[in-house]
């Protein structure tokens, strides 16, 4: 009823205006009213594409209504404010001069003036569009304070629900609008016919806003090839299927000398070739080259972004560096340059006044040369000019989920390290937290080195220079082989110049059975080696202040040494073989030297890693040496009178000792609350439990275990290293209770009633049954226990019943 009201209301409008005078469109449009609602019905579609659509000419109606109908569509009203959009088109093509009637729609035409002498969205649209997309405060207050034209340009493009993140999707469309590229040069240039024959191809393929944008970005011919084939929807990947296929449509046009082909994009061989000093600046803009490059190269979204957003310099920097084919991970070797190529620490704050820094300028006399970029010194100064360093960090702890210690860690950092830490970000950790702590370190020591704290040649512009400037370079021709996974080759590229140096100069990876467990190996030999025996000549030693074994106090771990892998080599290689959540806290509970021995053998051919891991724990732990120290960490002499658990997972009599040598050893077990030998056990446990953050019921097992499975837990040292604290506990007290078991005299599992009554609960410790069975079992005789201890109910796929 109210669509009829309505479309009478526009039709005496036209009536009184428009060139149909009263027998053109009012009547044809009445008698199509009921279609016309139909038609809406269909979709559905929200009230302000219906309005619009109510508002248009009889012919625009119909050309929109004759592309069928807009059930199954994502989001039905933007498909049909795009075809309004496409038939307006075709109709101002028709008539001479190109000028739309006078009568025109007296709906919003997002392009800014061209629909009807709307000058731009009013501010009821703009609201509506931000409420639609869900974006937050700084991009809104940016879209609002925008120009008209380019808010305009924005809303063409539709809305931003398919986005992963809707606020830098809708940064990014502003940036184009207002630097001319909103639009390109190829969305609509074919008329309406291709304008809707793309818009439906992109709707059917199912593709990402970038895609999207680049496919729009192409010459006409470029698109009508990619369109003509068929659509990439049924791909894994349907928007990287899209841009490789532009790129080969690209490649293929530029060969061919058909317009569309990027010139600067495809050199003789198909590679990208960086363009020239002057190119910059004469046919083309760097804006062209960038969105060239980038299609060229498939990187996500994030990646393009960064790039966007990068000063012009390091932009052309990047592009000078070369194509990004070889690279198995474009998106992860473009944001490594974006870090290696940021402006070196020289440039100093603003106003100082050694050797400023023009952006715009310093690469010019550089770019001809197949040389390292001038940015090629990574990043050690301040963080770019007007960038909102706090919200970034704010935002990417709320994003992480970054628990309150590793928080203040990052916030402690100066706005140096804290800048690489947030562009090497921690994705894919299995535990975010332990990552950024490690990242921080990593940092911190790769800051502090370039800072000063190494050997290395003094730099004229008061900094430190490095033996070879080149070294980005080799690294990438190193990984070009594919010989190695992503994740490996990202590891070396997130590493130190020194370790990458030790890496690249040992040889390829070629002819090695697992190149990418090589080469992870290569990189702990070269982190965790003697600089002065394995580095000599080959870079600048690491920093001793910051040396990797050795953390920052903040960081809340001990200043001792250790022996065995670190706990990033340790998250490391639970990463690489994807062991599962049991199996990694039994493995990082172990002794460091288990830990050593089992990453130098790996778990290459297992077809359960995590089976073999913790049967490779047991065997070590019933290899392991016996070597009882003096004290504990906690102060409390060796219990010899007592049964020992030894056979465990990775048990050890000097489990948490370290080698500390004589007085050593001593003077930390006093330093860490030790006392004469002889401690009673309770004053033992007690320690240990203030000293490491246990959930309740880890605290109540220990409390009841015997007193010699409770000094066996202490003796395998503090749990503060551990990823759960509380679930090690727990493996260790079971570790403990199985061991004493085998050890017990025959004797003693003769008489059922002389058994201990903790067997019961050691029982239920190490079966995971409920609460209710648990009850039962410690309620029934003797005699039924000792049956059931006998039994057993191991295999059991519900351990309860």
């Amino acid at each position: 009823r109210d669509g009829r009201s309505e479309r009478g209301s526009f039709s005496r409008a036209r009536e009184s205006s428009g060139p149909y005078g009263s027998q053109g469109a009012p009547s044809q449009a009445s008698a199509s009213a009921r279609d016309l609602e139909a038609f809406l019905a269909g979709g559905p579609v929200d009230e302000r594409a219906g309005e619009a659509f109510r508002g248009c000419d009889f012919q625009v109606q119909q050309a929109v209504m004759e592309r069928g109908s807009l059930q199954g569509a994502r989001n039905p009203s933007a498909l049909l404010l795009s075809r309004i959009q496409d038939a307006e088109k075709t109709g101002r093509t028709d008539r001479r001069g190109g000028h739309p009637a006078a009568g025109g729609p007296a709906h919003f035409d997002p392009r800014g003036g061209s629909g009807g002498g709307w000058g731009g969205p009013s501010v009821e649209d703009v609201e509506d569009f931000l409420r639609q997309n869900s974006v937050d405060d700084r991009a809104a207050d940016a879209f609002r304070s925008a120009a008209p034209q380019a808010q305009g340009a924005v809303m063409e493009r539709g809305d931003l629900r398919s986005a992963k993140n809707p606020s830098a999707a809708l940064l990014a469309r502003l940036r184009d609008a207002q630097s001319g590229g909103g639009g390109g040069h190829g969305g609509g240039g074919g008329g309406g016919h291709m304008g809707r024959r793309l818009e439906d191809f992109l709707h059917a393929s199912g593709v990402d806003e970038m895609a999207a944008a680049a496919l729009k970005a192409c010459h006409p011919e470029v698109q009508m090839a990619v369109i003509e084939k068929q659509s990439v929807g049924a791909a894994r990947n349907p928007s990287s299927a899209l841009l490789a296929r532009i790129r080969d449509e690209k490649q293929a046009a530029a060969a061919a000398g058909h317009p569309g082909g990027a010139p600067s994009a495809h050199g003789s061989h198909g590679s990208w070739e960086a363009p020239h000093a002057g190119q910059f600046h004469q046919q083309r803009s760097l804006g062209e080259h960038i969105e060239d490059f980038l299609v060229a190269s498939g990187v996500d979204g994030h990646a393009a972004d960064a790039l966007r957003e990068s000063p012009a310099g390091q932009q052309e920097a990047v592009l000078a560096i070369g194509d990004l084919k070889s690279a198995r991970n474009p998106s992860a070797v473009l944001l490594a340059r974006l870090r290696d190529t940021t402006p070196r620490s020289s440039a100093g704050p603003p106003g100082h006044q050694g050797g400023h820094h023009d952006p715009h300028h310093a690469p010019h006399h550089h770019a001809q040369q197949h040389h390292a970029p001038p940015f090629a010194v990574p990043h050690v100064g301040y963080p770019p000019l007007g960038r909102d360093l706090h919200g970034d960090l704010e935002h990417f702890l709320a994003e992480q989920q970054i628990d309150e210690m590793a928080a203040e860690a990052l916030r402690d950092c100066p706005p140096e390290v804290l800048v690489v830490v947030l562009e090497r970000g921690v994705a894919g950790a299995r535990n975010p937290s332990s990552a950024l702590l490690a990242r921080i370190r990593e940092v911190r020591a790769e800051v502090g080195h370039r800072s000063g704290f190494g050997q290395g040649p003094a730099d004229p512009h008061g900094g430190r220079a490095w033996p070879e400037d080149d070294l980005f370079r080799r690294v990438e021709e190193f990984l070009s082989g594919g010989l190695a996974d992503e994740r490996s080759q990202d590891v070396l590229r997130g590493c130190a110049p020194h370790v990458q140096e030790e890496v690249v100069a040992r040889g390829g990876l070629g002819g090695t059975r697992n190149p990418s467990a090589v080469l992870l190996s290569r990189i702990r030999d070269a982190e965790g080696g003697d600089p002065a025996r394995k580095g000599a000549g080959k870079g600048p030693p690491p920093p001793q202040q910051v040396a990797y074994e050795a953390p920052p106090p903040f960081f809340g771990v001990s200043q001792r040494p250790r022996r065995g892998p670190s706990p990033r080599e340790v998250e490391d290689f639970l990463d690489y073989y994807r062991i599962d959540r049991e199996s990694a806290e039994s493995f990082m509970a172990c002794h460091p030297e288990v830990q050593q021995e089992i990453m130098d053998h790996g778990l290459e051919g297992a077809r359960n890693p995590s089976s073999a891991l913790l049967a490779r724990i047991r065997d070590l732990g019933d290899r392991q040496p016996r070597s009882a120290p003096s004290r504990n960490v906690y102060g409390a002499a060796p219990h010899h009178q007592a049964p020992r658990a030894a056979h465990g997972y990775g048990e050890h009599e000097d489990y948490g000792v370290q080698d500390y040598g004589g007085g050593e050893e001593a003077a930390y077990g006093a330093a860490h609350g030790g006392h004469a030998p002889g401690r009673h056990p309770a004053e033992v446990v007690e320690e240990f439990l203030r000293q490491n953050p246990v959930d309740e019921k880890a605290t109540e097992a220990l409390v009841t275990c015997p007193e010699h499975v409770q000094l066996t837990v202490v003796d395998r040292g503090s749990l503060t290293n551990t990823r759960n604290p509380s679930a090690s506990l727990l493996a260790r007290i079971r570790d403990a209770q199985a061991g004493a078991r085998r050890e017990e005299p025959r004797s003693d599992r003769g008489d059922p009633r002389g058994r201990p009554a903790e067997t019961v609960e050691g029982f239920l410790m190490e079966h995971p049954v409920d609460a209710r069975a648990a009850e039962d079992l410690r309620n029934c005789s003797f005699e039924v226990q000792q049956l059931v201890l006998k039994q057993g109910i191991k295999g059991a796929r519900n351990p309860g019943p």
